[in-house]
C-alpha cells in the first residue's frame, strides 16, 4: 500500500505545491491522474507546469472521475433530481399506509418525497444501507406524523427502492459503486500516482474509494492545514484533523510548512447588500492592473454578484466569475414563479379572480409588456378591492393563461402551455440580457419537462414540480481563467492562495447556510446511523472560512448589521471567532462601520445642484425636517427628486384608516366653534354632532370618509355599516370623556395652516387644533391616526450636553435621529410663537385615534430643552452638509421608496 497525506499549511501556495508533486512523480515516468473538488483548481494547478507535463496527466473534478470509473462501459441511466423526485413520489404512494395518511394531498407528498430522496443518497454515500435495512423507529423520537409513519416503513421503502432503481443511479449511488469497482475496471494502468486535491472529511464511499486505489497503485492527498496554530481556541481546522484520522489507518501522514505571516485583516460593517457591492467595486477599480491577478472575491451570498459586476463596469477579461447565479431570482424567473402563485391563488378563488398583490406583482414584471402587448399594471391604479375580478373585463389575455394553466393534466400539457407563452413573447423588445434568460429558461426548464411522463392532479402540484425543475439552474458567467479578479463562492475557492482576498456578506444563516433541524429524522438518530447531519456541514463551513482568511496576505471581510424584511442579521459567529483571535495574537485588525454616502464629485455634481435649486425658495414642513432626520436620501428623493411615492397594493385594510375617519368627523364637528369659547356645554354639543354624522356616514360630503368607506365596502364584500359605526360611536365617546375633563378653552384655528420666517427660514405647519387658555397657555392637539414618536428628553438632553452645533456631518445627525423621535410638535411650538404675540406659554398633545388605551400623550415643549437651537441646527444641517447619505436600518420598512431604492435594508 502506498499511500502520502500531505498537510500543506494554509500560508503556502496549494497549487503551487501540487505542481511540484506532479514533476516529481512524472520523473519516474509515471503517468498522474490529478483530481480536485472543482476544475477551477485543476486550471491553477496546470499554470505551473509545461505543455509536455500537462500532457503526461490527466486533470478531472472528482464528480468526473467518478463518474468516468462507473458510467464507462456501462449502462445506467443517470437521474435528474428532479426524476428522481418523482420517483420517490410514486414510491411512497406505493405504501398504502403513508398513502392513506396523507390523503390525497399531493405536494406534501412530493416534498417528502424529496427528503427521503435526499436521505437514501446519503445512505448509499456513507456506505450505510445493511444498517437501514435494519432500522426499526421508535416512538420516542420525536418527529412529525408524516416524518414518523414513513420512519415505520424505511426499511421496505429502501428494498423496494433497490429493486426499483437498479438500472438509475445518482450521486451516492455513483459513489458506492465507485468504491467497490476492482482497480482493474479503473481502466488506468497501475503505474500511475493518483493524487487527491482538496478532499474534506471524506464520506465512507470516498474513503473506501482512496484505499482501494492505495491497495493497488500510488495515492497522494494533499489538503490545507494550518501547521503554525493561528487558531488555538475554536478549531478553525477541525475538519482536517477528521480527514488525518480517516487516513491515518492506510497513509503515511507528512507535514509542509512555509514561513508565517503575521495576517492583515480588516472588517467592515454594511447596512445593505448594495453598499457592500459597491465598496467592493471601488476597491478592486483602486487596484492596478499587474495587481489584478492577485485579487479574489469569495462570496458566502450569491445574491450580490449582480451588484459587484454592476458597480465594476468593467471589460470582461478584468473579470473572472466563476459561480453561477439562480435563474429563478432573475426577472424571467421572478415572472414564471409569480405565474404559477397567480394560477394557484385563482384556482383557490374558484376561477373568478386573482388577488390584487399577486396580479400587481406579475403585472409590474417586465415581461408582462411583451407577453401581453400592453402596459396592464396602468389599469390597477386605484383599485381598491382586494380581489381583482375575471367579470370585470379587463386582463382577458391574463386569464386565459390561468385557464390553460388550471388544467394541465400532465407534464406534456404543462410543457405545451409554457412553451406557448415563450412563443408569445415578443422577443424584438427584449435587450440581448433578457433574450438570454429566455432562452435559457427554455433549454434549461422547458424543454426538461418535455422529457417528463407524469400526471399532475391539480396547479399546486404543477408549481411545486416546478418549482423543483426551476430551483438549481444557474445562470453561467463567461470569463478569463486565470486572469483578472477572480469572483467566486466559497466552495469555488478551495485550495486557491491570493495576495488579497474579499470575504462578501459573511453574515449569520449565509455562513454557515446548514438548517439544524431535518424534518424527516432527528439528528441523533441520524448520527447513530452513522449519516451526515447539520454539525459536519457546519464543521466544513467553519474550514473554508478560516481557510479563506488565512490563505490570502490581505482579507477583507465585510457583513451586515441591520435589520432586513423583519429579521436581524448579524456578522457570522466565524466572524466574531476571527475578532476574538485577532485581539489575542495581537494582529493588524482593524473594524470600520461604513455608512454610504453620497459625495459630491464628477458627475454626482448634479445632485448637490438639484439638491441647492429645492432649497432656495424650499417651505420646511415638520414633515419635511422629520424625512431628513429619518434618512437624508430619502428627503432628496421626495423633495429634490419629486419621486412620486409608490403605494403598495394590499388586501388589508391599515387600522389607522378608521383613525383617519375620526379625524375627519372632528375636523368638521368642530370647525363650527372657531373664534369661540368651547366650554362642557360646547363639547357636549360638539360629540353629538360628532355621533349624528356617524349615523350617517356613508351619505357625508367629505371626499377623505367617501374614500375610506368604499375601500371598506370592497375590502369585505359589502362591508357591514353598522360593525363601523357601533367602533366609531365607542371611539367618540371614548374622546370626549377625557376632553371634558379639560378646562374651557378659547378655539383658535382647526386645520390651521401658520407661516414663519425662522432664522432666514421659511417654514410653516397645519395644526389640527390650536386652543388659548385664559393663563395665556396655548395648547396644540394633533390628532395622531399613526405610530406617535416624541422625543427621548433625557436621552436627548445627554447627546446635547457634548453636541457640537457647528459639525454638519453624518454622526451628528444621528445621534439626533436616535434620540428626538419627531420634531413636529416642538416645530409647532416655534409656529406659535412666532405668529401670536402673547403666548405665555406652549403645552402640546397627541391624541391617538388608532386605539383607546392612552387618548392624550403630552409633549412637554417648555422645559430645559432649547428647541430652537435643535432645529435650526437640523435646517442649517440641510442646508450646510457636503454629503447626501441613506440611514439605512429599521426605518427602511416604512420608507415608500424602499422598492427603488439600492441602500434599502429591506
Amino acid at each position: 500500500m502506498q499511500a502520502e497525506f500531505y498537510r500543506i499549511d494554509v500560508g503556502c501556495n496549494l497549487a503551487k505545491k501540487a505542481s511540484e508533486i506532479i514533476k516529481n512523480e512524472l520523473k519516474d515516468n509515471k503517468k498522474v491522474i490529478f483530481v480536485s473538488v472543482n476544475r477551477r483548481f485543476n486550471r491553477f494547478v496546470q499554470k505551473n507546469l509545461n505543455t509536455t507535463e500537462q500532457l503526461s496527466c490527466e486533470f478531472f473534478a472528482i464528480d468526473d472521475f467518478v463518474k468516468k470509473i462507473v458510467m464507462d462501459g456501462n449502462d445506467y441511466i443517470l437521474h435528474s433530481p428532479v426524476e428522481r423526485h418523482l420517483f420517490f413520489y410514486e414510491l411512497l404512494k406505493s405504501v398504502d399506509k403513508i398513502k392513506s395518511h396523507f390523503k390525497g394531498n399531493h405536494v406534501a407528498l412530493l416534498k417528502w418525497a424529496k427528503l427521503v430522496s435526499e436521505l437514501f443518497d446519503d445512505v448509499e454515500l456513507q456506505d450505510k444501507q445493511k444498517e437501514i435495512k435494519k432500522f426499526r423507529s421508535a416512538t420516542y423520537y420525536e418527529t412529525v406524523k408524516e416524518a414518523h409513519v414513513i420512519l415505520e416503513h424505511l426499511p421496505e421503502l429502501f428494498e423496494e427502492y433497490e429493486n426499483k432503481y437498479k438500472n438509475y443511479i445518482y450521486r451516492g449511488k455513483l459513489y458506492n459503486i465507485a468504491s467497490k469497482l476492482h482497480f482493474s475496471d479503473f481502466g488506468f494502468d497501475k503505474n500511475t500516482t493518483f493524487i487527491f486535491a482538496n478532499l474534506v472529511v471524506l464520506s465512507e464511499s470516498e474513503k473506501n474509494l482512496l484505499k482501494n486505489i492505495a491497495n493497488h497503485s500510488k495515492l497522494i492527498v494533499l489538503a490545507h492545514d494550518d501547521l503554525n496554530e493561528r487558531d488555538k481556541y475554536f478549531d478553525g481546522f477541525g475538519a482536517i484533523k477528521q480527514l488525518r484520522k480517516q487516513l491515518e489507518g492506510f497513509a503515511e501522514i507528512k507535514d509542509i510548512n512555509c514561513n508565517f505571516e503575521t495576517p492583515e485583516i480588516e472588517f467592515y460593517e454594511f447596512s445593505n447588500l448594495h453598499t457592500e457591492a459597491a465598496f467592493v467595486a471601488d476597491r478592486i477599480k483602486a487596484l492596478k492592473n499587474k495587481e489584478l491577478g492577485g485579487c479574489a472575491v469569495v462570496l458566502a451570498n450569491q445574491d450580490v454578484v449582480f451588484g459587484i459586476l454592476g458597480y465594476l463596469g468593467t471589460k470582461p477579461s478584468s473579470v473572472n466569475v466563476t459561480m453561477g447565479y439562480p435563474l429563478k431570482l432573475t426577472a424571467v424567473g421572478e415572472f414564471f414563479r409569480c405565474l404559477f402563485d397567480a394560477a394557484v391563488d385563482y384556482k383557490i378563488r374558484h376561477r373568478s379572480g386573482v388577488s390584487v398583490v399577486i396580479l400587481d406583482k406579475l403585472l409590474s414584471n417586465p415581461l408582462a409588456n411583451t407577453l401581453f402587448g400592453i402596459e396592464p399594471k396602468k389599469q390597477l391604479i386605484g383599485m381598491p378591492t382586494k380581489t381583482y375580478l375575471k367579470e370585470y373585463g379587463k386582463f382577458q389575455s391574463v386569464f386565459k393563461l390561468l385557464d390553460r394553466l388550471c388544467s394541465v393534466g400532465n407534464t406534456s400539457e404543462l410543457y405545451e402551455v409554457l412553451k406557448s407563452i415563450v412563443q408569445k413573447i415578443d422577443m424584438q423588445k427584449l435587450n440581448r440580457y433578457m433574450f438570454q434568460l429566455i432562452n435559457i429558461f427554455y433549454n434549461e426548464v422547458v424543454e426538461k419537462l418535455k422529457k417528463l411522463d407524469h400526471p399532475i392532479k391539480d396547479i399546486e402540484f404543477a408549481k411545486e414540480l416546478f418549482d423543483e425543475v426551476f430551483g438549481g439552474i444557474l445562470i453561467p458567467f463567461e470569463g478569463y481563467p486565470l486572469k483578472g479578479v477572480q469572483i467566486m463562492g466559497m466552495l469555488e475557492g478551495r485550495g486557491l492562495n491570493f495576495d488579497e482576498k474579499f470575504i462578501v456578506d459573511a453574515v449569520e444563516g449565509v455562513l454557515p447556510a446548514t438548517e439544524k433541524v431535518d424534518p424527516l429524522m432527528p439528528i441523533d438518530l441520524k448520527e447513530a446511523l452513522g449519516l451526515t447531519s447539520y454539525k459536519k456541514k457546519e464543521l466544513l463551513a467553519k474550514y473554508f472560512f478560516f481557510r479563506e482568511v488565512f490563505s490570502s496576505k490581505k482579507t477583507t471581510i465585510l457583513y451586515r448589521n441591520t435589520i432586513s424584511n423583519n429579521e436581524k442579521l448579524l456578522p457570522s459567529r466565524f466572524v466574531y471567532q476571527l475578532q476574538f483571535l485577532c485581539n489575542q495574537n495581537s494582529w493588524k485588525c482593524n473594524k470600520k462601520v461604513i455608512n454610504p454616502a453620497f459625495s459630491f464629485s464628477g458627475a454626482e455634481e448634479e445632485i448637490k445642484n438639484n439638491l441647492k435649486e429645492t432649497l432656495k425658495d424650499f417651505i420646511f414642513s415638520p414633515s419635511a425636517v422629520d424625512t431628513y432626520l429619518n434618512c437624508p436620501y430619502r428627503f432628496y428623493l421626495k423633495y429634490a427628486k419629486k419621486i412620486e411615492v409608490k403605494e403598495d397594493a394590499t388586501d388589508e385594510i391599515d387600522p389607522m384608516e378608521i383613525g383617519i375617519i375620526v379625524h375627519e368627523l372632528l375636523k368638521d364637528s368642530f370647525g363650527k366653534y372657531v373664534g369661540k369659547e368651547v366650554g362642557k356645554n360646547e363639547l357636549e354639543i360638539i360629540k353629538n354632532s360628532a355621533i349624528s354624522k356617524v349615523k350617517d356616514i356613508e351619505r357625508l360630503n367629505n371626499n377623505a370618509i367617501k374614500e375610506r368607506i368604499n375601500k371598506l365596502k370592497n375590502l369585505y364584500g359589502g362591508f357591514q355599516l353598522e360593525a363601523l359605526k357601533i367602533i366609531l360611536k365607542k371611539k367618540l365617546e371614548d374622546l370626549f370623556e377625557e376632553e371634558k375633563k379639560q378646562y374651557s378653552f378659547y378655539l383658535v384655528g382647526v386645520e390651521q395652516t401658520i407661516k414663519a420666517t425662522f432664522k432666514g427660514y421659511n417654514i410653516e405647519g397645519t395644526i389640527d387644533r390650536l386652543q388659548k387658555y385664559d393663563n395665556g397657555v396655548y395648547r396644540i392637539i394633533d390628532y395622531k391616526t399613526g405610530n406617535i414618536k416624541k422625543p427621548k428628553v433625557k436621552k436627548l438632553s445627554r447627546v446635547l450636553d457634548d453636541f457640537d452645533f457647528n459639525e454638519y456631518d453624518r454622526q451628528q445627525l444621528l445621534l439626533l435621529h436616535d434620540s428626538i423621535g419627531s420634531v413636529q410638535m416642538p416645530f409647532y411650538g416655534i409656529l406659535v410663537k412666532e405668529n401670536f404675540n402673547d403666548v405665555k406659554a406652549t403645552e402640546a398633545f397627541y391624541i391617538e385615534l388608532k386605539n383607546s388605551e392612552k387618548l392624550f400623550n403630552e409633549v412637554k415643549l417648555d422645559g430645559n430643552l432649547d428647541y430652537k437651537q435643535l432645529i435650526t441646527y437640523i435646517l442649517n444641517h440641510i442646508k450646510n452638509s457636503d454629503e447626501i447619505f441613506p440611514l439605512a436600518g429599521e426605518n427602511c420598512l416604512g420608507c415608500p421608496f424602499r422598492h427603488i431604492c439600492k441602500f434599502s435594508a429591506v
